[in-house]
């Protein structure tokens, strides 16, 4: 009969899990334009995180693999609350998501080195716009984007 009931426990987890990769009821989407003058070229990644300098994963983002800019973008998911928007052209894709400040460009909502928070409502967000500069010897995002 525990044997019974461990499988019944373990479908419901796995029709939940299934489940879970759907938009979060009541979320909101981010989106705006990126613009970026430079020639650095790679993925570009926009990362929505509730701090900053960023700390773990953002919360949901995106990748458009080849960006023409000015390229808009649109990250949706994004549960009710305030958070930070950030952005970086993945000059080396092979080491993963990391941000390399020294080597990738990088925005955020507002400016670089104070970026704004931003709001989301799933009522309706206003378009966010961030502005790439080009690689710096000193960040205030920490080593790593995510």
């Amino acid at each position: 009969m525990k044997h019974l009931a461990s499988c019944v426990v373990l479908a419901v987890m796995s029709c939940v899990g299934a489940d879970d990769a759907a938009e979060p009821v009541g979320a909101g989407v981010v989106r705006g334009v990126v613009r970026y003058d430079g020639s650095m070229q790679g993925p570009l990644r926009v990362g929505v995180f509730t701090s900053f300098p960023p700390r773990g994963a953002p919360i949901a983002s995106v990748e458009i693999s080849s960006p023409t800019y000015p390229e808009t973008y649109e990250v949706p998911g994004v549960p009710p609350g305030r958070y930070f928007v950030l952005a970086i052209v993945d000059t080396d894709p092979s080491d993963g998501d990391r941000y390399h400040p020294t080597r990738d460009p990088g925005g955020a909502v507002g400016r670089y080195d104070d970026p704004w928070s931003v709001v989301v409502d799933p009522a309706g967000t206003p378009a966010q716009d961030i502005e790439l500069v080009d690689p710096r010897a000193l960040s205030p995002w920490g080593s790593r984007y995510r």
